[in-house]
């Protein structure tokens, strides 16, 4: 069998996590390809694999949201062709964008108190942290990846970041939270799920000065023991996606406070899953491939 991996310009021959799937996979008779997502010859490449490509998986697009709208028609155009796209289409297009956990929350999960600014929305920051009562809050784009374009802001101080905010508003929608002080003491908890079962944790703190903890930022990760009734939680947010497919591949960050289990996103379009952290993680995604893939995904 003969697959292909969808990664960006950044990272052709696979980020170095995902490459530890390669000799896995291999053992199984499975070839990985890499294809750059939005490469002028992608489809011609795609089509062009003797024996031909049987399924492309979404990995390391990480550059999607700066051409969302190319982004999605890719994803679109993919589908055309009858390709078995992991996750699949209807999935990603709806995970590509933030606004997936308004719907979420109105499903019952619990996620970050998040007031939301549509995209052309009129927003004076400073009266509307007012108005919800918040001193110390993060905005984050509605389209956004890796903590691009998230900042903190200080109420008294949201004139500075009035212009950037707008902006962002009138562009790409907004999304306003509370700073949770626990990101800085307990960090965040990214829990892996492959084909809907519990795979391994990761625990991600920000490093000093920021309150991000994306690497690039300062951020480090560790392996984690997720505690059992984490590992329900994060499937019981599976279980409430409008779908009736199950991802291939899902990562449930989630963020402890005030003694409550609040998720803070619910990846499925281009994580990084954290295979390094677990040995035995790239086995258990290659039994999930094989298993979801042998029962072509339903749609929505």
């Amino acid at each position: 069998m003969k697959i292909a991996f969808a990664t960006c310009a950044h990272y052709p021959e696979l980020t170095p996590d995902d490459r530890l799937l390669l000799p896995v996979f291999a053992g199984a008779g499975v070839e990985i390809i890499p294809l750059i997502w939005d490469a002028p010859d992608f489809f011609e490449a795609l089509e062009a694999q003797k024996p031909k490509i049987e399924a492309l998986v979404i990995r390391s697009t990480w550059d999607y949201y700066l051409s969302l709208p190319e982004f999605q028609a890719w994803i679109l155009e993919v589908k055309k062709r009858n390709v078995p796209i992991y996750n699949s289409p209807e999935i990603l297009l709806w995970n590509s964008t933030k606004s997936y956990l308004r719907e979420l929350e109105e499903n019952g999960v619990a996620i970050v108190p998040t007031h939301w600014v549509g995209v052309g929305e009129e927003l004076d920051l400073e009266e509307k942290l007012r108005e919800l009562g918040w001193s110390d809050a993060v905005i984050k784009p509605l389209t956004s990846a890796d903590g691009h374009g998230t900042v903190r802001v200080d109420r008294t101080k949201a004139a500075v970041m009035q212009k950037f905010a707008a902006h962002t508003a009138q562009t790409k929608g907004l999304m306003i939270q509370p700073f949770l002080s626990e990101i800085m003491s307990e960090g965040e908890i990214s829990l892996l799920y492959y084909g809907g079962e519990f795979s391994h944790a990761v625990i991600k703190k920000p490093g000093s000065g920021d309150f991000r903890v994306q690497e690039k930022y300062g951020g480090s990760f560790h392996a984690f023991q997720a505690f059992e009734a984490m590992v329900t939680h994060g499937k019981a947010v599976l279980g409430k996606l409008p779908f009736k497919n199950t991802p291939l591949y899902a990562r449930v960050d989630l963020i402890s406070s005030g003694g409550k289990l609040l998720l803070g996103e619910l990846e499925m379009l281009e994580p990084a899953l954290y295979f390094k952290f677990d040995e035995e993680a790239p086995r258990r995604f290659l039994q999930s491939f094989l298993k979801i893939h042998s029962h072509p995904p339903l749609t929505k």
